[in-house]
């Protein structure tokens, strides 16, 4: 019995290898000439489809595995234009400058949290060098000259000197290898580029190296990555596509062209300075023909200065020897024009004015621009929404955890655990070339009931709706105060009195109302 049963497996097992090997026969001979060349192009940078050399281009699909032959040299050439090349420097500037400024803030429902929040921004950063506002600026400027960043987040000791036990740290997209590619031996899910997935294709953990890998200092010390939770970096890209798991440059479509621009500028900048140079050549005559005859070689140096030049100026040829020149064609007014062509490339590709890049306001008129701007300033909403879903929202209800946590902040009683994270995110406000007309517009549709006063604020001026409010009763109380009477000195020493007893009596009831506002959920504040 058993004999026959080790005879069915062995048929078994020799029918599967039959039916592997005839599959894998099949796709040997399905791999022609042109399933190879598509292969190869899967496989390939970016850079192969503009080989001279490729009939057709090799352009492969992009999956999430594709990066780590992507994204490398992209990155290296996009860095490269923003550190070399001055037109892309200053239009990432500008529309970094644009889109973060000096940087967001959130606005919570509770004013000690606002507080808070003000004061923890003075010392958030773990390296203890960059300001809030700089993190955030360089976190989205990443985006766009490297395809993507990362922030990660630290809960530090509760004995901390940090009125919230909380700190971030920017981190380059090298501190995480594009090229681990591997399974986790732990619990078996995929690692892609240094991106942990489950099945869901949903990041759970980053592989982050302890060190930039570009660090000469730890060449002879290497450290593994460390797996690190999803829920302690904040990944900040912008997905090509839904399967993306890391960032491609934005800048990326204008390499090759920038790259010959620099080469056709620096060939033309060549030709005109040669072009102004004085070069005299002295030949040597033959000295058997008809007795003529050059200076001694003894006397070279004398003969050369008797002509009123300076040593070095004047080469002597050997004899029989003549010095032709090639003569190329001149740019005549074709650089102007391809240079300013390159620029506009530049400009389209980096979602920003070509005039803003290149200084060239010719033709160009106060209507045109604030036209242009529309789509500039829906472009930096997008951008702004992606970083606070991201990053920002969740930097904020870590924040609101930790204050709880530290005894920092304690919450009004009665309001329940999930209205502890509700805020919104304000930013720096746009600036407008004809304010009156906005300020205008911003009243009439307030009038109308089109928009509120607080949002009116906020994009008019980049101001807390709440602090106008609280700054104003505050300068209403001081003039009230030097108002009554003759405003002598004890008056004026208890104007900062009336000041903070305004402010404390706002934020009381600003408080109180949000907690009468909201139901209370016993089992939620217990827990």
């Amino acid at each position: 019995m058993a004999g026959k049963q080790s005879r069915a497996v062995a048929t078994r097992e020799a029918a599967i290898d039959k039916q592997v090997g005839t599959h894998v026969r099949r796709i040997t001979g399905a791999m022609t000439t042109y399933s190879r060349s598509m292969l190869q192009g899967a496989h390939g940078t970016p850079f192969d489809a503009l080989k001279p050399n490729a009939g057709v281009p090799q352009v492969g699909t992009l999956g999430p595995e594709s990066t780590g032959y992507y994204q490398p040299p992209l990155t290296r050439l996009a860095r490269h234009l923003d550190r070399n090349d001055g037109f892309i420097r200053r239009g990432l500037d500008i529309r970094a400058d644009a889109t973060v400024g000096t940087g967001p803030w959130p606005e919570f429902q509770f004013k000690a949290l606002n507080d808070l929040w003000e004061e923890w921004i003075e010392d958030c950063d773990k390296r203890k060098k960059m300001s809030f506002g700089s993190i955030a600026r360089q976190l989205r400027r990443n985006v766009w000259s490297s395809g993507e960043s990362f922030l990660q987040i630290y809960d530090e000791p509760m004995h901390d000197d940090r009125v919230v036990p909380l700190s971030i740290k920017g981190l380059e997209l090298d501190h995480v290898d594009a090229f681990d590619n591997r399974f986790n031996a732990t619990n078996g899910n995929r690692i892609i580029s240094g991106i942990e997935i489950d099945e869901h294709d949903a990041p759970v953990a980053v592989w982050v190296l302890p060190y930039h890998p570009h660090n000469m200092h730890m060449t002879s010390r290497w450290a593994p990555s460390v797996r690190t939770p999803i829920t302690d970096v904040c990944h900040l890209l912008d997905e090509s596509e839904f399967s993306s798991l890391r960032g491609i440059p934005i800048i990326a479509p204008s390499i090759v062209r920038q790259i010959q621009s620099m080469k056709f500028e620096n060939a033309t900048v060549a030709r005109m300075i040669s072009s102004t140079l004085f070069t005299g050549w002295a030949k040597q005559t033959d000295r058997a023909a008809g007795g003529a005859r050059m200076p001694g070689e003894q006397e070279l140096d004398d003969w050369v200065s008797e002509i009123l030049v300076e040593p070095g100026a004047f080469n002597v040829l050997p004899y029989g020897v003549e010095v032709d020149f090639t003569s190329p064609p001149e740019t005549g007014n074709t650089y102007e024009a391809f240079m300013k062509m390159s620029q506009r490339t530049a400009a389209a590709v980096m979602g920003v004015l070509y005039q803003e890049v290149s200084s060239d306001w010719e033709n160009a008129s106060d209507r045109t621009h604030r036209a242009a701007t529309l789509s500039i300033s829906r472009r930096i909403d997008v951008d702004r929404e992606t970083d606070e879903h991201k990053v920002w929202r969740r930097l904020a209800r870590r924040f609101v955890d930790r204050a709880y946590l530290s005894g920092a902040w304690e919450p009004p009683e009665g309001v329940p655990q999930r209205e502890w994270y509700k805020h919104d995110w304000h930013w720096p406000a746009k600036r407008y070339q004809n304010l009156f007309q906005e300020f205008n517009a911003y009243a009439l549709a307030i009038e109308k009931r089109l928009m509120d006063r607080d949002n009116a604020v906020g994009e008019l001026f980049g101001l807390d709706a709440r602090k106008v409010d609280r700054a104003q009763a505050k300068a209403d109380a001081r003039v009230a105060a030097l108002n009554e009477g003759d405003a002598g000195d004890i008056i004026k020493t208890e104007v900062a009195k009336d000041e903070l007893l305004e402010a404390e009596l706002f934020a009381k009831s600003d408080d109180d109302a949000a907690q009468r506002s909201r139901p209370t959920n016993e089992k939620t504040m217990q827990k």
